[in-house]
């Protein structure tokens, strides 16, 4: 138990920039725009934690400066 509470707590307060889902809200892609903060070195080991969590159970991370009209391709 105590490890689980370690591990939530790690990750509870994470949060990311976008989701989007399908029209049957099942999640396509998860969206994390990189300002310059996210080449910090703390910030590069968050963005690596909460990716490897979010990849660990299937979901796809795209981290971008910018959205652009191919972005969101899922084929």
């Amino acid at each position: 138990h105590v490890k689980y509470k370690t591990l939530m707590y790690k990750i509870q307060a994470k949060h990311v920039d976008f989701v989007v889902c399908d029209n049957d809200m099942q999640i396509k892609v998860i969206i994390e725009l990189d300002d310059n903060s996210h080449y910090q070195k703390k910030r590069m080991e968050r963005d690596s934690f909460v990716d490897s969590i979010l990849q660990s159970v299937g979901y796809r991370v795209i981290h971008t400066k910018y959205i652009e009209n191919d972005i969101l391709d899922f084929s």
